[in-house]
């Protein structure tokens, strides 16, 4: 019985770092969960820190992107904490 060569699985190209990257990164997370400001942050710091020291990007700027976006997120209203608060509040509620 002759068994099937296994090739490496070779990883597909990932777009460079940008500001505008973590914005769609961060919308495609809104598109899965409602978030507050600071669950976002922390989402986004944990997920992109090794790919930034993958690509030497530098921390803080790194963070300076995830703030910026973040707050622009507010701004359009896509992150409220006080509606996330209510949600929330509302669904524990319900389970009694």
């Amino acid at each position: 019985m002759v068994l099937p060569v296994k090739t490496p699985r070779t990883r597909k190209e990932r777009p460079p770092l940008t500001e505008g990257r973590v914005h769609e990164l961060a919308l495609n997370y809104l598109d899965r969960y409602e978030t507050t400001q600071v669950r976002m942050h922390r989402h986004l710091t944990q997920k992109l820190r090794k790919r930034a020291l993958e690509e030497s990007l530098d921390l803080e700027k790194l963070g300076r992107w995830i703030e910026a976006v973040v707050k622009r997120l507010v701004r359009a209203g896509l992150i409220d904490d006080s509606r996330y608060a209510e949600a929330r509040t509302r669904q524990l509620r319900g389970r009694g």
